[in-house]
C-alpha cells in the first residue's frame, strides 16, 4: 500500500468511488450514509463498553435536579452522575469546577512570578525557595480540600482528637437535634 493511501481518512476512502462520478447529490448521499454507519458503530461500541440507565423523575424532583445542576454549573446528567458517585464515596460535589481551575491557575502564576524574581536576583534565592515551598503546600492543601473535602465523620473525629472537650459539645448538639 502506498504512503498516500495510508494517510487518507476513512471518510475519504469510503467516498473515493463516489467522488469519481462527480455527481454532488450522489456524493452527499454517500457521505450521509457513511456518517450514519459510523455513528451506529460508535453507539454500538459505547453500549458495549459503558452502562446506561434510564430513570424518571416527578416534576418536583426534576426541578430539584435542575437547580442542583445549575448551582454546581453542570449539565443535569453530569450532576446526577457526580451526585451519585459522591454519595457512594461519602464525598461532596465540587460546587464550581471552573473556580477550582482558576484557583489552580492563580497559584501557578504566583509560583512563576516568584521564580522569575529569584532568577532576576530581585529576590534572594533562599527567600524565594521558602515562598515557593509555601505556595506549593498551599496549592496542595487548597485543591485537596476543594476537590476532596472531608466527610462529616472525618471532621468530627479530627475535632475530637484536637480538642477532647469537643466530644461532649458534639453529644450535646446531637441531643438537641433529637428533641
Amino acid at each position: 500500500m502506498s504512503r498516500a493511501a495510508k494517510n487518507k481518512s476513512n471518510l475519504y476512502q469510503y467516498l473515493e468511488p463516489y467522488l469519481a462520478t462527480g455527481d454532488q447529490d450522489i456524493i452527499a448521499t454517500a457521505r450521509k450514509n457513511y456518517i450514519r454507519q459510523y455513528q451506529a458503530s460508535w453507539r454500538k461500541a459505547q453500549r458495549k463498553n459503558n452502562y446506561s440507565f434510564t430513570i424518571s423523575f416527578t416534576p418536583e424532583e426534576a426541578k430539584e435536579i435542575a437547580e442542583g445542576a445549575k448551582k454546581h454549573k453542570r449539565s443535569r446528567t453530569a450532576y446526577i452522575k457526580a451526585a451519585s458517585l459522591s454519595y457512594l464515596s461519602l464525598r461532596y460535589i465540587v460546587p464550581d469546577i471552573q473556580a477550582v481551575a482558576e484557583i489552580r491557575q492563580l497559584l501557578t502564576m504566583c509560583f512563576t512570578q516568584i521564580q522569575m524574581l529569584a532568577e532576576d536576583n530581585i529576590l534572594r534565592f533562599s527567600t524565594a525557595r521558602s515562598i515557593l515551598d509555601e505556595i506549593q503546600e498551599l496549592e496542595q492543601r487548597v485543591l485537596s480540600t476543594l476537590q476532596y473535602p472531608k466527610t462529616v465523620e472525618q471532621w468530627i473525629k479530627e475535632s475530637i482528637q484536637k480538642n477532647p472537650d469537643a466530644k461532649e459539645m458534639i453529644f450535646q448538639l446531637l441531643k438537641i437535634d433529637e428533641q
